[in-house]
């Protein structure tokens, strides 16, 4: 999707993840280091953990991305050519 992968992560994560679902509680659904905090909220008891989403919001939410991520990298892919010289 785009030639500058590692770039557009970090402005993912920067915005999207620490900015926008700081201030906005409603998007820290949409949030997978919210998903992550959730998990490790149930298992880990540390008192300065803040999970905001159930343990069971978090597992389904994490298996939906999960599955969405996996479906759309196969279909990107399937069209996907090697192209160039063969090795001797």
């Amino acid at each position: 999707m785009t030639k500058r992968s590692v770039a557009a992560g970090l402005i993912y994560i920067l915005v999207w993840e620490n900015l926008l679902t700081s201030q906005v509680s409603g998007l820290r659904l949409l949030s997978i280091g919210q998903y992550e905090l959730g998990i490790a909220g149930k298992f880990g008891h540390l008192p300065n953990l803040s999970d905001n989403l159930t343990m069971s919001t978090s597992v389904v939410m994490s298996a939906v991305f999960t599955g969405l991520a996996l479906f759309y990298g196969t279909y990107r892919l399937r069209s996907f050519r090697l192209t160039g010289d063969a090795a001797a």
